[in-house]
C-alpha cells in the first residue's frame, strides 16, 4: 500500500471487536481475524503518514470515521 492508497474500509460491530479480541487474548486467531488485524495495522500505518504529512483534513477524518457534519432538521 502506498501512503497515498486509503486502506481498505473494516467495519465491526462492538460484539464482533470484543470476539475479536477474546481470541487475540486466547492466541485463536483464524484466517479472517489475521486479515482483520492486518487492516487495521495497515489503517494505522497509513493514518499517522497522512497526519506526519498534513495531508488530511478534519473533515476528511469526520468523513473516515463516520461522523455527519450536517445537522438534522427536527
Amino acid at each position: 500500500m502506498t501512503a497515498k492508497e486509503a486502506p481498505q474500509k473494516i467495519s465491526l460491530t462492538a460484539e464482533e471487536a470484543e470476539a475479536l479480541k477474546s481470541r487475540v487474548s486466547n492466541n485463536q486467531l483464524s484466517a479472517t481475524d489475521i486479515k482483520i488485524i492486518n487492516g487495521l495495522i495497515a489503517f494505522n500505518i497509513w493514518l499517522q503518514n497522512q497526519l506526519g504529512l498534513a495531508k488530511i483534513s478534519i473533515h476528511r477524518l469526520k468523513k473516515i470515521f463516520g461522523f455527519s457534519t450536517e445537522k438534522k432538521s427536527l
